[in-house]
């Protein structure tokens, strides 16, 4: 038979198993949101807003890795490589090199010509 003062103590024990389980997921969701508020302030915009007209953008994949662009044809090497299948995709600068999943861009940053006016 359980006594009142076991059924209080189990009925706390819930309420604070659920408060714990509660703040965790709270403190999760928070986190979550900082962080994507630090992306979204960072001035990198996700790879499916990145222009594919050619231009040179700047790339960061997952791993941190980061690489000058553009959307264009990549085609087999001549060493076998595949660097993307004859199809386009995101390649290196001045290359055929595939960039591997690219999960996140920023535009080139002006050159100082452009900032201070032709020279």
């Amino acid at each position: 038979m359980t006594t009142n003062t076991e059924h209080r103590r189990r009925e706390t024990d819930k309420t604070d198993k659920a408060t714990v389980a509660y703040r965790i997921g709270k403190a999760a969701g928070d986190r979550i949101a900082e962080l994507e508020n630090q992306v979204k302030n960072s001035g990198w915009s996700p790879m499916e807003t990145a222009p594919q007209d050619g231009s040179l953008i700047i790339t960061r994949r997952k791993s941190g890795d980061v690489a000058i662009a553009s959307w264009g044809r990549c085609t087999t090497l001549a060493s076998g490589f595949n660097a993307g299948g004859n199809r386009d995709c995101w390649r290196a600068l001045g290359n055929v090199r595939r960039v591997p999943e690219p999960t996140h861009w920023v535009p080139l940053p002006p050159t100082p010509a452009d900032k201070q006016g032709a020279m």
